[in-house]
């Protein structure tokens, strides 16, 4: 991968279309583990697995990159239009209070936010704050087939994840390396650990509580930070899309979709709203699940508030379309610009583009998911 702004509408290319999908800000754990020391609830006044003050100050610092790259450059007017722009969120909490965060950055509302204790607060999510003009679209996780929140019910991916150990000889040979790691957390947490979901899991709570200064338990240390806790815990993400058929059903929906709105940009279909701009606040797992249906995933865990630009641009000389994949897991840096799997360079021509990927888009993903409809 090679760092670099990627292209921005100037002379000859003009920027038709962007999607963003961003992780969350900075939050507490969801849970905790029966031996630790900050399980108390009065250690996390926020509430286990909410947005941190730290993730809404993130949040709003992508949403000024955002305004940056997209308005101050002349493709977004400077004032939120529906007509323009479409934000939708998974229905935790988190993620939508990172889009209202991000948004009030994007699209300059006001300066930060403060409640009556002068903390940082998203709008809306806090007594006395004021309300956010800019809509943030839900979508419930029973309704959620674009998979924003990873977790959604599919029987067929739970069976194709249970059956890994058995069908592939990379994640069995795994489990019988680190067997010892798993019985050493599970010995010392007071939790069964048994597979590489809840080392994850796991490893995560130490992170957070490093972040917030607390002093983590002294048998952690053999394990964390980094070694082979690490690495198993970014190889759970990988796992999630470990076959095409796992890419398909985890990663595929939203690709759909993102494909659906180029198509529709491109051939200008009647009646369709022809938005510029749409944006997905939602998970870790969201985002390596279509960066591996790409076939651009570095396995890793993205970083709170990392983000990925999927941009369509048009040659005007020559008419042509094409795909640019840009990835800002770095605050500091500028983003990777990512070449798609079977695209001969990064900027891929949107014709190779839609034909590469087709494979991963479900013609139906409740009869290939296996879900009763009621």
């Amino acid at each position: 991968m090679c760092r670099a702004q990627g292209t921005i509408s100037s002379g000859e290319i003009q920027l038709k279309l962007v999607h963003l999908i961003w992780r969350h800000g900075d939050r507490n754990p969801e849970k905790t583990y029966p031996t630790d020391p900050y399980k108390d609830p009065s250690f996390w006044p926020d509430g286990f697995g909410e947005l941190t003050r730290t993730g809404m100050k993130q949040h709003h610092e992508l949403g000024k990159y955002f305004r940056n790259r997209y308005i101050t450059s002349g493709f977004l007017q400077p004032r939120f239009d529906p007509k323009e722009v479409f934000v939708e969120s998974s229905s935790l909490n988190r993620t939508i209070q990172s889009a209202f965060s991000n948004l009030r950055g994007f699209f300059n509302e006001s300066e930060l936010i403060t409640d009556a204790d002068n903390n940082y607060v998203a709008a809306g999510y806090r007594q006395n704050a004021t309300s956010s003009s800019i809509p943030v679209n839900l979508l419930p996780m029973n309704e959620d087939n674009k998979l924003l929140q990873v977790r959604a019910p599919c029987p067929k991916w739970e069976q194709l994840h249970k059956d890994l150990p058995q069908n592939s000889v990379e994640v069995r040979e795994l489990l019988i390396e680190h067997g010892w790691l798993l019985n050493y957390v599970s010995n010392h947490s007071g939790q069964v650990i048994s597979n590489f979901i809840q080392l994850s899991q796991f490893n995560n709570i130490l992170y957070i509580q490093t972040l917030k200064n607390y002093t983590i338990p002294e048998w952690t240390r053999k394990i964390f930070p980094g070694g082979a806790m690490q690495k198993l815990s970014n190889f759970a993400f990988k796992m999630a899309t470990y076959t095409e058929e796992m890419k398909r059903l985890r990663g595929g929906p939203l690709v759909k979709e993102i494909i659906r709105h180029m198509d529709h940009r491109v051939r200008r279909k009647p009646g369709t709203k022809h938005r510029k701009l749409y944006a997905y606040s939602a998970h870790d797992l969201t985002l390596t699940a279509v960066l591996d249906t790409l076939g651009v995933y570095d396995v890793h865990q993205p970083s709170y508030a990392s983000a990925l630009m999927i941009e369509l641009n048009m040659n005007v000389t020559s008419g042509n379309y094409f795909v640019d994949v840009l990835y800002r897991n770095d605050t500091s840096r500028d983003p990777y610009v990512l070449q798609p799997l079977g695209c001969p360079q990064a900027s891929c021509d949107l014709k190779i583009f839609i034909r590469k990927f087709q494979r991963f888009l479900p013609k139906n993903w409740h009869e290939e998911c296996k879900l009763s409809r009621k």
